[in-house]
């Protein structure tokens, strides 16, 4: 019994190591998959938003969301100088598919019917308050 256990520790030892140098950049994939659905929920958000209070919603929570992803993106960059999180101009090989749908993604976030969306509510109390404090909590970002 204690030899299957050794066996099966030094056996799951090499896959997570194995794991490990599979692919460098795992750790930028799940974020660019995490910041698409922060962006996607956002966007749906925006799209669905019947009143400034749906809206400035959309906006917390995307601004909540989106602090934390922003640091690991930092982290990130500091670890690979290759990942440009900010300016995906030339991403590494193995990131190309995740960048190219981020940035589709990004052309929708800025798209007509979200700046309508923004713009019909953009006088509301509550969507300018959820604005200036998005502003607030991403602005050392």
């Amino acid at each position: 019994m204690v030899k299957k256990v050794l066996v099966l520790s030094v056996l799951a030892l090499f896959v997570v190591a194995g794991c490990g140098k599979a692919d460098k950049y795992a750790d930028a994939k799940s974020l660019i998959g995490d910041m698409t659905k922060l962006y996607e929920g956002f966007i749906g958000g925006v799209e669905k938003a019947g009143s400034g209070k749906d809206l400035a919603a959309a906006i917390n929570k995307f601004a909540d969301g989106m602090k934390p992803l922003a640091v690991k993106a930092k982290d990130l960059e500091k670890k690979n100088p290759e990942l440009k999180f900010k300016d995906p101009k030339n991403p590494p090989k193995e990131l190309e598919a995740e960048f190219k749908k981020f940035e589709d993604l990004t052309k929708k976030f800025m798209s007509q019917t979200v700046m309508e969306k923004m713009m019909k509510y953009a006088t509301d109390p509550e969507v300018q308050k959820a604005q200036k404090d998005m502003t607030e909590k991403l602005k050392d970002l």
